[in-house]
C-alpha cells in the first residue's frame, strides 16, 4: 500500500516501537490525527515535531509531509528493479538519514514553523529521495553483478 511504510520501519526508516506494530498505516499521519496532548513527546525528533506543528497551525493548508514511492522500483536508464521489503526499509533509512543529517542542524523553527521550513523540508526530501534512490540502484546492481559471477 502507497501509505504503509515496510514492516517494522516507521516514514523516516526509524525501528518502529512495539506499540506501533499495529497502530496506523504510517505514525506521522497517525500523530496528525490525534490530539497533540496525547502524544508522547520524548521520542519524537524535531522533524517529525516541525511538521505536526506545521500542520496544527495550518489546518485550511495542504497536507505536507513524508510519503512514501507510489511505485517502489528503481529505474536507471534501461535497468529496473521492484524493491524487496528489506530494500524499501533501507531505502526508507537512507533517506531519513540523509534528510535529518542535513535538517536538523539548521536553524529551523520546529515550534512555530513557516513557509520556509516546509518548503526546504520538500526540497530535502526530494534531494534525498534521490540520492537514496541511486546508492540503492548502484548497490544492488553491483551485488547482482556479483551473483551472476
Amino acid at each position: 500500500a502507497r501509505f504503509q511504510p515496510p514492516a517494522g520501519v516507521d516514514i523516516w526508516g526509524r525501528p518502529r516501537e512495539k506499540r506501533e506494530q499495529f497502530g496506523p498505516l504510517s505514525d506521522i499521519l497517525y500523530r496528525m490525527t490525534v490530539p497533540i496532548q496525547a502524544q508522547s513527546t520524548n521520542n519524537l525528533t524535531n522533524l517529525d515535531r516541525m511538521i505536526m506543528n506545521w500542520h496544527r497551525q495550518n489546518p485550511g493548508k495542504d497536507a505536507r509531509y513524508p510519503t512514501l514511492p507510489s511505485r517502489w522500483e528503481l529505474k536507471r536508464g534501461s535497468w529496473e528493479h521492484r524493491m524487496t521489503e528489506e530494500e524499501k526499509a533501507l531505502y526508507l533509512k537512507l533517506r531519513g538519514e540523509y534528510v535529518v543529517k542535513r535538517l536538523e542542524n539548521r536553524n529551523l523553527n520546529f515550534d512555530n514553523p513557516g513557509e520556509r521550513e516546509m518548503d526546504l523540508l520538500d526540497r530535502t526530501l526530494r534531494a534525498a529521495s534521490k540520492q537514496a534512490g541511486d546508492k540503492m540502484a548502484r548497490d544492488i546492481r553491483m551485488r547482482l553483478r556479483r551473483e551472476q559471477r
